[in-house]
């Protein structure tokens, strides 16, 4: 199945929210199967809520539990328990949260957007472009 993007940031930014990024507390888990009814996700399927989750933990943007690095990759996405949210999905994140922004990238790239914007935002964050 292919990635819904929408998706993707909505799961992000719910989970970021979940996790009261930048409070300085320390955050509980985050189940997956616990927040697939937020409002925030109800515009998409459980299949799109599982690959969007894979595709960012895949692309490092959030940590699961798991016993070991190879363990993470037996795990099912709808068995992902987030831990955390690492440095470079906190940048993700800052690139892709603003409505405008998003809109602006969608248009632009169209459909090569899943394989691409990871791409484009560590790029862009090495040669200092802001977007």
């Amino acid at each position: 199945m292919d990635i819904n993007e929408d998706c993707a940031r909505a799961l992000l930014m719910l989970v970021a929210d979940s996790f009261d990024v930048g409070s300085g507390k320390r955050s509980k888990p985050v189940r997956l199967r616990r927040i697939t009814d937020d409002a925030r996700l109800s515009d998409y399927t459980e299949a799109q809520i599982y690959t969007a989750a894979f595709f960012l933990k895949t692309n490092k943007f959030l940590t699961i539990v798991a016993k070991s690095p190879a363990d993470a990759e037996l795990v099912a996405p709808r068995m992902y328990v987030f831990t955390g949210i690492t440095a470079k999905g906190l940048t993700y994140l800052s690139k892709i949260s603003d409505d405008t922004t998003w809109r602006k990238l969608k248009s632009v790239l169209g459909n090569v957007l899943e394989k691409t914007l990871p791409v484009i935002i560590s790029t862009a964050i090495q040669v200092g472009i802001k977007l």
